[in-house]
């Protein structure tokens, strides 16, 4: 599981902010599922959304954001064809959130508003979904 909090932290601590891509809908041909993460920094980027064009507009766009300060998130829909050359054809929408300090702390005090998944079952199946669940709006028992 990619711990982003901790790395989000230590960008936060650096950069002042740091914004967190998530890949939010992955459908057809494409470099990562739903639910990838990446954080980008003012200098650096940990994790990957799958390379290329797609994560090199995302990691722009995450930089604009984060210099600029005025947005909190916002929702990009990338198809993925000759325009973006990136020639996988499917589509992508990537979730951009700022986050700093103040921002942070939000996220913590904010109630717990995923919906329950209860998931019975320890082995290769049950393994396999949880893996498949990070990052989606669940909060999980197994």
């Amino acid at each position: 599981m990619y711990d982003w909090i901790k790395k989000a932290r230590a960008m936060i601590a650096k950069d002042g902010w740091a914004v967190l891509v998530t890949v939010t809908s992955a459908k057809g041909s494409v470099p990562r599922a739903a639910g990838t993460k990446m954080l980008v920094g003012l200098k650096t980027v940990d994790g990957t959304i799958g390379g290329g064009a797609l994560e090199h507009m995302a990691i722009q766009q995450a930089r604009l954001m984060g210099k600029a300060g005025k947005e909190n998130s916002k929702d990009i829909d990338v198809p993925l064809g000759p325009k973006t050359r990136q020639c996988c054809g499917g589509h992508v929408m990537l979730h951009l959130e700022r986050l700093d300090d103040a921002r942070m702390k939000e996220r913590q005090a904010d109630p717990d508003e995923r919906k329950p998944l209860f998931l019975f079952g320890a082995g290769h199946v049950g393994r396999a979904i949880i893996a498949r669940m990070e990052g989606l709006p669940f909060r999980i028992t197994w």
